[in-house]
């Protein structure tokens, strides 16, 4: 879950500088506290549905694609725990994870 987290953070802090968007700009623009973004990109406070739809739509993010990206990573993991047994399976789920890291670093 902290790495969930500390991925979206991410993705907030760098949307957020494309636009040119300080912390409490955008604070005031979805109607949060500065310190609740503050929390947010630091990966220390889970974004509620609301909340994501919100800084979604100020950040001209794709919300879809967004969630999308943190979720495939945490799920490609607890695949690969389950079938640690099948060599094959492992190096496809390898082959996915560099896909998604690679979504996530553009």
């Amino acid at each position: 879950m902290q790495e969930i987290l500390r991925r979206t953070g991410h993705m907030i802090v760098e949307a957020r500088s494309v636009i040119k968007m300080t912390q409490a700009e955008l604070a005031e623009a979805a109607d949060l506290d500065p310190a609740t973004i503050c929390r947010y990109e630091s990966g220390k406070l889970a974004l509620s549905i609301g909340s994501s739809q919100k800084l979604a739509s100020i950040l001209e993010m794709d919300m879809k694609e967004m969630i999308m990206l943190q979720f495939l990573s945490k799920e490609v993991n607890e695949l690969k725990h389950k079938y640690s047994a099948y060599p094959v399976i492992i190096e496809y789920l390898d082959s996915a994870q560099k896909l998604i890291k690679q979504e996530d670093s553009q």
